[in-house]
């Protein structure tokens, strides 16, 4: 669900409760905060199937992959 709405949304962020004053509790605002992934700066591994309905390769590779850093990655 979580992936789904990063990829519906086009941002990176918390999981969106789709209520304003539930995401007010828990953020401290009425839309979650936005990760800014490019600054992510540990090696990683990242692990997905063309098979998975929620998360395709397609979205991984188009929404994921185009903006972590290359170099981290493994």
């Amino acid at each position: 669900m979580h992936f789904a709405q990063m990829v519906h949304y086009g941002r990176h962020s918390p999981f969106d409760y789709e209520f304003p004053s539930i995401n007010k509790e828990h953020y401290g605002t009425e839309i979650p905060p936005v990760y800014n992934i490019t600054r992510i700066s540990t090696p990683m591994y990242l692990y997905y199937s063309d098979a998975d309905w929620v998360a395709t390769g397609r979205d991984v590779r188009q929404y994921l992959l185009a903006l972590l850093p290359s170099k981290y990655l493994r």
